[in-house]
């Protein structure tokens, strides 16, 4: 699975229109084929360069990202995140990495609310959190119309 390629214009405003309306899991997941948990990219640690499916570890402050990080059943020690990828490939200074989430069977994320990652469970559309969020989840629009 890759990214997929940027909207145009007129597909980010359908996407919008289609945000206004979503209420559950499913509804908001309809655009994208979950692919939040299926794909991620993160910058790649200084002075190295990833080879495709190599493990290598990242530091991460923010405890949002790494509840994230735990559920897709990554090692989590204290800030630093060992990534083992399925499938991963560097370009410029990113790691794409390609693995679906463990908790996802089915097309659907089978954690309960309460204990999803809270990312997952309430994400807002922070501009800092966007790299994570892949461009036709709705998403995206969320924090524009709640």
């Amino acid at each position: 699975m890759r990214p997929p390629p940027p909207l145009s214009k007129e597909e980010e405003e359908r996407l919008k229109e289609k945000a206004k309306h979503c209420e559950t899991c499913e509804e908001w997941h309809d655009e994208c084929d979950v692919v939040c948990c299926r794909y991620f990219k993160v910058p790649a640690p200084l002075g190295k360069t990833v080879k495709k499916g190599e493990a290598f570890w990242i530091r991460e402050m923010r405890q949002i990202i790494l509840q994230y990080y735990k559920a897709k059943g990554y090692k989590v020690s204290r800030h630093n995140v060992k990534i083992t990828p399925t499938d991963s490939e560097q370009i410029g200074r990113m790691v794409h990495v390609y693995d679906d989430c463990p908790q996802l069977k089915d097309g659907k994320c089978c954690l309960q609310d309460e204990v999803k990652p809270k990312l997952c469970r309430d994400f807002t559309g922070e501009p800092d959190l966007l790299w994570l969020i892949p461009t036709r989840c709705l998403f995206r629009f969320k924090k524009q119309f709640l």
